[in-house]
């Protein structure tokens, strides 16, 4: 049994690389450059390893403006050869698929600044993702995105996770405005402001169901081990993962009263 899981596993290695190259032609150019993708560990290496749900695959999303494609990436893999032509960021995202869905956010990276895959640069990778989407008809996009500084943006975003009260997490930003902001040439610090984020004690969310509740963005994870809270707002909605007799959804908001409301949505069972 062993010896045939392995063989389907390298039959499964076979087609995801032939696939792959296929795809990558679409990128072949005098500067083109082989680069190698790196996926980030899974489960995540924190004090709730134990508590994430198994790895179906990579949901994985690359866009250079004109070509966009997406792909699944066996659960496996660590490492994806990939081509890089050098001239404009190309955004690669990758989403864990668990339980058949994506729950969590996703890691991702901007090549060709960096090739690893984290879910600290998530965020920055699916904003060039989503500008990109949004301005695919704009002549010379590549060009316009070649002069955003994300590298920067990585940084203010780090800087303020580490510097608020309160976790930062730039998925609760309002990503329709910091879009409109890069189409517009506006950007402005001020966007990257977490309003009406409040920390909620992990104790409010088991005292109205019991269970394990995960956070979907990664990092945040790490930071609520310690200190026991979940950063919640008043203006957007958060969502879980929750696990006890059977996996769920946990979407958590917080009333105008302050007062932490959460609902449930059921998961398939692997």
């Amino acid at each position: 049994m062993k010896h045939l899981l392995e063989t389907c596993k390298y039959f499964a290695l076979f087609i995801f690389l032939a696939f792959l190259s296929c795809k990558l032609d679409e990128f072949q150019n005098p500067q083109s450059q082989n680069v190698l993708i790196k996926l980030p560990e899974w489960p995540p290496l924190d004090l709730h390893y134990n508590d994430y749900p198994v790895l179906d695959n990579w949901n994985v999303h690359v866009n250079y403006g004109n070509i966009d494609f997406e792909f699944s990436a066996p659960s496996f893999i660590r490492e994806i050869p990939f081509t890089c032509n050098g001239n404009a960021p190309i955004s690669v995202i990758a989403y864990p698929i668990t339980n058949g869905t994506k729950i969590f956010e996703p890691c991702g990276a901007i090549l060709p600044y960096s090739s690893e895959l984290t879910w600290e640069t998530g965020f920055t990778a699916l904003i060039l993702h989503k500008f990109y989407l949004m301005n695919k008809t704009t002549e010379n996009i590549q060009l316009y995105a070649q002069k955003i500084n994300w590298q920067k943006m990585n940084e203010v975003l780090t800087q303020k996770m580490f510097s608020t009260k309160v976790f930062y997490n730039p998925f609760l930003l309002n990503q329709e405005k910091i879009l409109n902001a890069l189409s517009n040439q506006e950007l402005s610090t001020s966007l990257f402001t977490l309003k009406k984020c409040y920390p909620v004690p992990v104790s409010d969310f088991t005292e109205i169901q019991k269970g394990t509740y995960l956070s979907s963005y990664i990092p945040e994870n790490v930071f609520s081990a310690v200190t026991n809270n979940f950063s919640v707002s008043k203006s957007a909605e958060r969502k879980f993962f929750y696990s006890d007799t059977n996996p769920k959804i946990a979407i958590a908001v917080l009333e105008n009263t302050g007062i932490l409301s959460l609902s449930f949505t059921d998961l398939p069972i692997k």
